[in-house]
Parts: structure tokens; sequence; C-alpha cells
């Protein structure tokens, strides 16, 4: 089992699916070597099919639950025309 050292660097992982930070982690462990180089070997689906997660975003916006919050999902773009 692989563990993070409190001062060891940490890779971004804002765009990342919970399976791709599970990867990152197998690799760490599987090659023995730090968390952010194995990190470089997994590329987030938000990079390689961004268009495609943008489009099923917009169809998503005013018709399914959001993920995050209480309600229907709204596109961030959507709730700052609302507001302004």
């Amino acid at each position: 089992m692989i563990q993070l050292q409190p001062r060891q660097p940490r890779p971004d992982d804002a765009h990342c699916t919970g399976a791709e930070i599970k990867s990152r982690w197998r690799l760490a462990a599987l090659f023995g070597v730090p968390l952010v180089q194995a990190a470089q070997n997994v590329i987030p689906v938000a990079f390689t099919a961004g268009d495609k997660i943008d489009k099923l975003r917009q169809w998503a916006s005013g018709r399914c639950p959001s993920a995050d919050r209480a309600g229907v999902h709204a596109r961030a773009e959507a709730i700052s025309k609302k507001s302004g």
C-alpha cells in the first residue's frame, strides 16, 4: 500500500474522475514511483473528450438532478445569466 508523506507534492486532480485518481494511485504503487510522477501517465477524460462532456452538460442542464447540490443541474453560465 502506498502512503503520501505529509510534505509530498500532490498532483492536481480538479478535473479527474474517481477512477482516474484511483488509477494514479495504482500506478504509483505498481511502479514504486511518486504519485505526481504516476499522475503524468493518466490523462483525465475531461481533456481527452472535453467537447463531448460539455455537450452532455448542456443537455443535462435543466433536465437532470445536480450531483453537487439540491435541485436540478444548471450550467454555471446559465446560473450567472439568471442572477445578473
